[in-house]
């Protein structure tokens, strides 16, 4: 039962995400801002999609190849977030920060291909019994904390402009 349901929730997720993404990209003003979230909509579905297939029966080569296209939309979506959050603050991320920001999450989904060399990003990778490495929890944290620090602006400025609740709850909304 909880499997059906969690499936529900993705198809959701991804209905949402790709009318929200084609709404951006063929009606909304053409800016930097509509771009990044746009791209942030593109990262969850293609965070979302490979989910569908967790719960079926696969080799370790497709449940592999599954958390590869996942991890690939997951490595990203922090500092999307975030680079999303400062143009919707109308401010930028400084270059050299944004290149930061994208090339650790570039590492880490470099660590996640190259695990079988070093098992850091899991120790141990069977179907049906995975075990995450440091450098697993290290991303996690990571993009958490880019997360966060995105909410952290939005909710600055919609402080500053006094804007209606309403418009906090979807921004809670669309982080969560």
């Amino acid at each position: 039962m909880i499997r059906i349901l969690l499936i529900i929730l993705y198809l959701i997720a991804i209905v949402l995400s790709a009318y929200s993404c084609g709404w951006l990209l063929l009606r909304a003003e053409r800016n930097d801002t509509t771009k990044a979230l746009a791209a942030c909509q593109l990262l969850v579905i293609l965070w979302c999609v490979p989910q569908l297939f967790v719960g079926f029966p696969m080799t370790k080569g497709m449940q592999y190849l599954t958390y590869g296209i996942s991890y690939l939309g997951i490595s990203f979506i922090g500092p999307a977030w975030l680079m999303f959050s400062y143009l919707y603050c109308r401010r930028r991320l400084n270059g050299w920060l944004r290149d930061l920001l994208f090339g650790l999450s570039a590492l880490h989904y470099l660590a996640f291909l190259t695990n079988e060399y070093h098992h850091l990003f899991y120790r141990q990778f069977e179907v049906g019994d995975v075990v995450y490495g440091w450098v697993f929890y290290e991303h996690m944290l990571y993009t958490y904390l880019c997360v966060l620090c995105g909410l952290a602006a939005v909710l600055r400025e919609f402080w500053k402009r006094r804007v209606p609740a309403v418009h906090l709850l979807v921004i809670l909304l669309a982080v969560a």
